[in-house]
């Protein structure tokens, strides 16, 4: 039995978020720090000192947020890259077929069979083997066994969503041995 997982930090599901609203809780802290809270603070004088220091401040948490928000946007490319490299073909999303979000990741819901190699390839050089290597054709344990673990998850959690399921998953960071949770 895993362990009870906490709420996940703010960090956290603005790094799962898209980059703009990381862009608008940096606007909203700025605004707030420099304009709301000194105009609010300023009519107590026991508050001014607050109110100076929050104005002083308030590009501190406007930077931090600003931050997650590119790291947001790096994040979201790196995803995009890794399932274009995957499908096998960059210009899927752009043919009109159908494009599957997924804890984050976008991924082609059709996507094209990969090009297998055949042995008329391969030249018989010094440099090059003669026979294709060996690649598993059908799902099999040392198919499996070969996979790395992160395939290994998505191959996981796509079969759980095939079945019906809805699966989230721990994006970074310890998990207690829970990579997937599962609910219908």
């Amino acid at each position: 039995m895993g362990r009870r997982r906490r709420a996940p930090s703010l960090s956290t599901v603005l790094l799962d978020s898209p980059w703009w609203v990381s862009a608008l809780f940096a606007l909203a802290s700025y605004i707030g720090l420099h304009t709301v809270i000194p105009a609010v603070f300023a009519s107590s004088p026991y508050l001014r000192a607050i109110a100076i220091a929050c104005q002083s401040l308030a590009w501190v948490p406007a930077a931090v947020f600003s931050f997650l928000g590119l790291l947001a946007f790096l994040r979201a490319r790196k995803f995009q890259s890794v399932v274009r490299s995957s499908t096998g073909n960059a210009s899927d999303s752009r043919k009109g077929r159908p494009v599957q979000a997924t804890r984050g990741i976008r991924r082609i819901a059709n996507p094209t069979p990969p090009v297998t190699a055949n042995a008329d390839d391969y030249a018989p050089t010094s440099h090059y083997p003669q026979t294709p290597p060996e690649k598993p054709t059908e799902w099999s344990l040392d198919a499996l066994k070969q996979l790395e673990w992160k395939r290994f998850e998505l191959l996981c959690v796509w079969y759980y969503e095939a079945m019906g399921f809805t699966v989230t998953t721990v994006p970074h960071g310890a998990d207690g041995g829970i990579d997937a949770t599962l609910s219908k």
